[in-house]
């Protein structure tokens, strides 16, 4: 990973990843065996590994985070469980409150009681959304009381508590990590780089309901990082831990909208526009940038990948997957 000090803090771990084959799984897996890990066992519903993890050394139960027999069987695997199964975005858990609920929530508790006694350290892939209304235009520190204003975030925040919880009452770290806007090429299209990305391969518009917020951008391979190194850091803790994973840069959707079209041109296409509709929304949070310092304090690092460089790399490679021949 361009510009990562090599870590190697993971080593002889036996690690669980619930929802591993998801676009930050992916990305966390390989990286998890490089830092170390003695193996990894995988606890996601779809039946099979994508082509990302084809030569790694990958135990995988295909069954739901709330079948609470899988949830066992992974914890008796691991020594540390990297929590990343959920309904993921804003979107889908507005169109299917029950199931995020469900899942978010109900499927955490299953997981930790499933860890207790036998799992030292759980890490929660939560969110930034959390603070939501409490956000201002300074970044946001772990201090902050959280405001939720979607049920996304709402059900996010319950998890944490119930991660807290169990991690409190049974002696295991629980530590929550509240990630910031994470983009890149496997990231859902449900994500403000995650469209204008698929719109500039192609060839269209970038489009956006409002240009207007800023928000902290993060690369999946920084989060994958930082999540290793957080795991390092905090092996034997006891009790919950809250630590932002963000660069604390604001960065509007304009600001990036224009940097990926500079980018765009500067790789031989033509530059495309860039459209608001209308009328354009209304953001109930104008800015929600995180504060890294407690990260730094921990690990000694934060991410480096710089906007344009992550935008560049993502656009290569969905660019690279437009122009692969169909499988049949």
């Amino acid at each position: 990973m361009t510009g990562i000090t090599p870590f190697q803090g993971l080593r002889g771990r036996r690690v669980g990843v619930t929802g591993g084959f998801g676009a930050l799984g992916r990305v966390l897996i390989p990286r998890v065996l490089s830092a170390g890990a003695e193996r990894v066992t995988v606890l996601d519903r779809h039946a099979c590994a994508p082509n990302s993890m084809a030569g790694l050394t990958v135990t995988h139960i295909a069954a739901d985070l709330r079948d609470a027999d899988a949830c066992r069987r992974l914890a008796a695997e691991c020594d540390t469980v990297f929590h990343l199964a959920a309904v993921p975005h804003v979107g889908e858990a507005q169109s299917e409150p029950g199931e995020a609920m469900d899942v978010n929530v109900t499927g955490t508790a299953r997981l930790m009681d499933a860890c207790r006694g036998r799992v030292r350290q759980v890490v929660f892939a939560s969110t930034g959304q959390v603070y939501g209304l409490a956000a201002g235009p300074r970044p946001v520190a772990e201090d902050t009381p959280p405001k939720p204003h979607t049920l996304y975030a709402a059900t996010k925040l319950a998890a944490e508590t119930v991660v807290g919880g169990y991690a409190g009452a049974y002696g295991m770290a629980g530590v929550i990590v509240r990630m910031a806007n994470l983009y890149g090429a496997g990231a859902s299209a449900d994500t403000v780089i995650g469209r204008a990305l698929r719109h500039a391969v192609r060839g269209e518009a970038l489009t956006f309901t409002s240009v207007t917020p800023a928000r902290d951008f993060v690369t999946l391979a920084d989060a994958a990082e930082g999540l290793c190194r957080l795991a390092g850091a905090t092996a034997g803790q006891v009790g919950a831990l809250i630590v932002n994973l963000a660069s604390g840069q604001a960065t509007s959707v304009k600001e990036m909208a224009e940097q990926l079209a500079a980018i765009v041109e500067s790789e031989g296409a033509p530059r495309p526009e860039i459209r608001v509709q209308e009328p354009p929304s209304v953001d109930p949070v104008p800015v929600l940038v995180l504060d890294p310092a407690k990260l730094r304090a921990l690990t000694d690092w934060v991410p480096p990948t710089s906007l344009a460089q992550g935008l560049r790399a993502a656009l290569r490679e969905l660019s690279g997957r437009a122009m692969e021949p169909a499988s049949t």
